[in-house]
């Protein structure tokens, strides 16, 4: 699966739909997950076709950030075109392109405004309505979306230099209701912080969900689908309700490859700080231990899609032996070439020697996954009383 992210800006983390009639409602499940689909795919389009909105520029820790081109002062964004198949495709790869609901949800839409900011957590912008959308109908085919967001609403998602969370859609769209969405990006806003919240400023927001004890079922969805881990302490003074969250950020994977992945930038990251520390213990001037630990760790990344996908497929193997492991045996997994019979073994380092360890046979991890990628080996266990030195990657 892949991931789908989006920069959610404060202020629209903290907001209310409107309706025509000036009042606050709350969407369905479903229109909800429409509307962040179809900024997500509207987003994407305006970044690809005008590519001088964002200017990339390095920050001292040699990261690329994106800024607004503030030579652009006349921006206006144009109606774009958008397949329906690709609105129920970010929201889940195996939809039955039904379209009946969808379809329902445009004239909505063009109704629809939005308060903004009702928390007030970004003092840089005050708290207003307004129009999410100038344009938006049906083809006539039916099965395209004609739609042009209101420039001012669509900017902030594409000028990111205000306050905002990166959330990953896919944890978004997997909650189960439109409540639970809507708490879950005022907690993503909130990561990292212990967050006084009164139980009016929640009810204002998503409705009283406790009296009924949703409110509960709720924070569970949320800890259990998402990337966020929230922890609840309820406070009572008078008549006046207090909450205070204690909001986390939690690892969600959202397939095996993605924990992989998450699992090698990891280890890359604590072999870069031992690297550092040694170098620092042989007396080197490290002025600047964090920035020399990253450039450590940039060098290692270099090669970090070979170790992914390196570490992908020895997972496969390892599941596919996993019955045979001994109880109190190091067992290892051990490559058997199909040409010449030689076994090899595979270090933490993603290089191979032969077994049992004493010439080394690769040097490049590219070598290593070319070697696995050719598929001219097979595999067997070996079993030993003590463990081999520095060999943890091919340890069952």
């Amino acid at each position: 699966m892949e991931k789908i992210e989006l920069n959610i800006p404060t202020i629209y983390s903290h907001s209310l739909f409107i309706d025509e009639s000036n009042n606050h409602i709350n969407i369905s499940k479903k229109e909800i997950e429409y509307f962040y689909s179809l900024i997500y795919l509207y987003r994407l389009d305006l970044l690809s076709n005008t590519t001088n909105l964002l200017i990339k520029e390095k920050g001292e820790d040699d990261k690329v950030k994106h800024h607004w081109n503030n030579n652009i002062t006349n921006w206006n964004s144009l109606p774009i075109t958008i397949d329906m198949y690709e609105v129920l495709l970010v929201i889940n790869e195996n939809h039955n392109s039904n379209y009946k609901s969808l379809r329902e949800f445009i004239p909505t839409l063009q109704s629809l405004h939005i308060e903004i900011n009702i928390l007030n957590k970004d003092t840089t912008k005050a708290s207003q309505q307004m129009k999410i959308v100038d344009t938006v109908n049906i083809s006539s085919c039916g099965l395209k979306i004609n739609i042009k967001f209101n420039d001012y609403f669509i900017r902030e998602y594409i000028h990111i230099n205000s306050f905002y969370k990166k959330v990953v859609l896919n944890h978004f769209f997997n909650l189960s209701g439109y409540k639970n969405k809507v708490l879950y990006l005022l907690m993503k806003d909130y990561v990292g912080i212990s967050k006084k919240i009164p139980q009016s400023e929640i009810v204002s927001m998503i409705g009283d969900i406790f009296s009924n004890g949703r409110f509960k079922g709720i924070v569970e969805d949320i800890n259990k689908t998402t990337d966020v881990k929230v922890t609840v302490e309820k406070r009572k003074k008078g008549k006046k309700t207090t909450y205070f969250f204690n909001i986390k950020k939690q690892n969600k994977f959202l397939n095996r490859r993605d924990e992989i992945e998450f699992n090698v930038k990891k280890d890359l990251w604590n072999k870069s700080e031992d690297e550092t520390q040694k170098n620092i213990n042989k007396g080197i001037d490290v002025k600047n231990i964090d920035s020399y630990t990253k450039s450590i760790y940039k060098t290692k990344m270099k090669h970090f899609n070979y170790m992914v996908d390196i570490d992908d497929y020895l997972e496969d193997v390892k599941e596919s032996l996993k019955n045979k492991k001994i109880k109190n045996q190091f067992q290892y997994l051990v490559m058997v070439s199909e040409e010449n019979s030689k076994e090899y073994i595979i270090d933490d380092k993603y290089l191979t020697y032969e077994y049992p360890y004493p010439q080394q046979t690769t040097y490049e991890v590219k070598e290593t996954y070319n070697l696995i990628d050719e598929g001219k080996i097979g595999w067997k266990l070996i079993s030993i009383d003590k463990p081999l030195s520095n060999n943890t990657k091919s340890l069952l």
